[in-house]
């Protein structure tokens, strides 16, 4: 197997992709809500490596604002990912394996 088609995972959204694929990969990940929040003070601390912004809000929280870089997750073969969306938020209460 070539380089070019090892199979991989995006550590932010999930997509099961090849390498190739990967570095031109955009997520496609759906918001959930947009929220506003004022602040008194900003500045921008971006640098080579990394695109950082800082902020203190009119609660006085200091907000850090870091544009993270996505990560390839190596996919080993016949191990699959669990599907979250199928697991319930809490346990019902039944036990899953017999005594």
């Amino acid at each position: 197997m070539e380089m070019s088609d090892e199979i991989i995972k995006c550590s932010s959204c999930r997509a099961i992709l090849t390498r190739k694929q990967f570095d031109g990969h955009k997520c496609k990940i759906p918001w959930k809500a947009t929220k506003e929040i004022p602040v008194l003070y900003y500045l921008d601390c971006s640098t080579d490596e990394s695109q950082e912004m800082l902020g203190v809000g009119l609660d006085g929280t200091h907000y850090i604002f870091v544009v993270k870089k996505l990560k390839a997750i190596p996919f080993i073969k016949g191990i699959f990912p669990s599907d979250e969306s199928k697991h319930p938020d809490k346990s019902d209460g039944e036990e899953t394996e017999p005594l």
